[in-house]
């Protein structure tokens, strides 16, 4: 309504409410960045998807392993559980990689079952690869990375 009253000053209004707007927005969009990569330290992230039998005669058809694409972050661990208490043989064994960097050559899985954690020495990549040695089947579940500071 003032501004109606003073004809010379809607013009000016008008330019002064927009350059806030854009101040606004302008900052806004200069924060996102900061946002989109909080770090909010050593963090474990879950892959509920590579959970499966793999290998052998029994599940080989989900293959020989599996693969999970990584955070863009250092991988501090590795965590799953695993068995082989599947088939009439016991002998699973698995490999564990980080793009080309081996983790672990061999590692015996028990027919009962436990928790494997392996150290992941902040070692960035691209895909984390989990896979059947021989012809046993491998149980794997509740696979986690520990992921380090940007």
């Amino acid at each position: 309504m003032g501004y109606r009253r003073f004809p010379g000053l809607a013009p000016a209004a008008r330019s002064i409410a927009l350059g806030v707007a854009l101040t606004g927005l302008a900052a806004w969009i200069a924060a996102l960045p900061s946002l989109a990569v909080a770090d909010d330290g050593p963090t474990w992230r879950t892959y509920p998807y590579a959970s499966g039998c793999y290998g052998g005669e029994l599940c080989r058809g989900n293959g020989q392993g599996v693969t999970v694409r990584l955070a863009p972050r250092p991988v501090v661990a590795v965590r799953f559980y695993a068995h082989d208490e599947v088939g009439e043989e016991h002998a699973g064994r698995l490999r564990v990689r980080l793009d080309h960097h081996l983790l672990a050559r061999e590692v015996e899985i028990s027919d009962k079952g436990g928790v494997i954690e392996l150290d992941g020495v902040g070692l960035s990549g691209r895909d984390l690869r989990l896979e059947v040695l021989g012809d046993d089947e491998v149980v794997v579940e509740d696979l986690e990375v520990l992921y380090g500071s940007s």
